[in-house]
């Protein structure tokens, strides 16, 4: 903290030594608390890289993925997913919510803004073909793909992927389907096909926080989501303010949460995953608050905020938060109950969404989101409430 203040204040010097000092009494390799400290460390003496005009070393404004070798990020995303209770419940609760808003659709499509490993599509297909009643007809799934490079190629292995496993559980009709752009701006409503007869869902997972610096073509893709008329969109958001103008205020919020973050890593990854462990804390994180504490303006692509500026936003273009309902929180509670690792997994209700913490600091929110628009009623002033169907 000392250090960081003195960063804020620009005394470079003496945050240098104090810094030497952290570093030499907190390898990467030591415990939770030493680990954290080696991370943060690296960020700040990257920012006063960058202040002082010397050599520093920092990814600007792109997302996160291991091109080096691909095998490893699959395995260790794996890992992370069978191992850390955030993403399968944060995946439960989405694919929840999303049948609960297509209970008796039949053709079902989703637009996947930003597609990974396409884990919780595999978990809506098994929903879907043991439902009893309106037996799904045709399955779509669009992954959206922002830039070019090896994401495209991911994101075309993922599909294939899933279409292998329709097969194996004889889902009648499965489609998958990219849509690749060069930039946000240039997203528009009609390049992703939709049909009238679809019910159409919208699937958004740490997809809006790249982009709160680039608010003018945030606000454009988001009138022609709009204009897509999505029955739903689900959204997964991390549940921190990473934004704040105010380095000291941006320095103690990612602070507090990502110590927590490395507190439910080392409780919930076993010695057998130690390599998988490594490299999200000293490749994946560290890049991360490298990103949200040295880099200002337009370089800094990680600006998470919480639900709550998320519906100040929302607001703006006539959508309705949804509450969650019974039978997603039921599914939340087996899912953390299951292992006794993940006893400090915390729920809690906000308003009708969900926040999941770690030990009571919030991590991550999924929350459901509905377009309405007004109608002025001839006779009177007031104005009419039209949910989109």
């Amino acid at each position: 903290m000392s250090a960081a203040d003195k960063v804020r204040t620009r005394q470079f010097d003496h945050a240098s030594g104090l810094l030497g000092l952290c570093n030499s009494l907190a390898p990467s390799d030591g415990n939770t608390v030493e680990r954290v400290v080696h991370c943060f460390s690296k960020a700040l003496r990257t920012k006063i890289a960058k202040e002082t005009a010397t050599t520093y070393d920092m990814t600007s404004n792109k997302e996160f993925v291991i091109d080096e070798n691909q095998l490893i990020s699959d395995k260790t995303f794996m890992t992370f997913h069978q191992t850390v209770p955030f993403h399968q419940v944060q995946h439960i609760a989405a694919t929840q919510a999303i049948l609960d808003n297509v209970e008796r659709a039949t053709k079902i499509h989703v637009v996947d803004l930003q597609i990974r490993n396409g884990l919780e599509w595999i978990t809506l297909m098994q929903a879907l073909e043991s439902r009893q009643e309106y037996p799904v007809e045709h399955l779509k799934i669009t992954a959206l793909v922002i830039g070019s490079g090896s994401a495209i190629e991911y994101t075309k292995r993922t599909g294939d992927q899933l279409k292998s496993f329709a097969e194996t559980i004889n889902i009648p009709l499965f489609s998958f389907h990219v849509v690749q752009i060069p930039d946000l701006k240039d997203f528009r409503a009609g390049l992703f096909e939709t049909d009238p007869e679809e019910a159409l869902v919208v699937f958004s997972e740490f997809f809006f926080n790249k982009f709160t610096s680039r608010p003018v073509e945030l606000d454009r893709a988001m009138r022609e989501i709009k204009i897509m008329n999505p029955r739903v969109m689900v959204m997964i958001e991390t549940e921190a303010n990473h934004n704040s103008p105010s380095f000291s205020s941006r320095f103690v919020e990612t602070l507090f949460h990502y110590s927590a973050f490395f507190d439910c890593l080392e409780a919930c990854m076993s010695p057998e995953h130690e390599p998988d462990r490594r490299i999200m804390e000293t490749v994946i994180v560290t890049e991360l608050v490298t990103n949200m504490l040295a880099a200002e303006g337009e370089e800094r692509g990680m600006r998470s905020v919480k639900l709550d500026t998320w519906r100040s936003f929302f607001a703006r273009f006539g959508m309705v938060e949804q509450e969650l309902s019974d039978v997603l929180l039921y599914q939340v509670k087996l899912v953390t109950g299951k292992c006794s690792g993940w006893k400090f997994c915390t729920t809690n209700w906000d308003d009708g969404s969900l926040t999941i913490g770690w030990k009571g600091t919030p991590m991550t929110s999924v929350s459901v989101w509905k377009f309405v628009r007004t109608a002025r009623l001839v006779s009177g002033p007031k104005d009419l409430v039209v949910e989109f169907v």
